[in-house]
């Protein structure tokens, strides 16, 4: 039973670290991530929302790492699926 249930357990982590990735981005970016210290891409974001008139790119570069990094987890996952299903596993 494990080795039929392996493929898909493995494709629905895969996909759902970009759901974390998003989540864990917006609790940072509203104040509830981690304490100081700790870089988050979510409270580089908003810290960077002060500062958005005068160097977008403080605030945009941040939130464009999180969605690329969201995308390439779900497209990795989506790739794992193809590539266990052509394998037959």
């Amino acid at each position: 039973m494990v080795p039929a249930v392996t493929p898909t357990v493995v494709v629905t982590a895969s996909l759902d670290i970009g759901a974390v990735v998003m989540t864990l981005a917006a609790l940072s970016f509203i104040g509830l991530g981690t304490p100081a210290p700790a870089p988050e891409l979510g409270r580089m974001a908003s810290d960077g929302m002060q500062y958005f008139l005068n160097a977008w790119w403080v605030a945009v570069l941040p939130s464009l790492a999180i969605g690329l990094l969201a995308f390439v987890f779900n497209y990795a996952g989506d790739a794992l699926r193809v590539v266990l299903r052509r394998t037959g596993v």
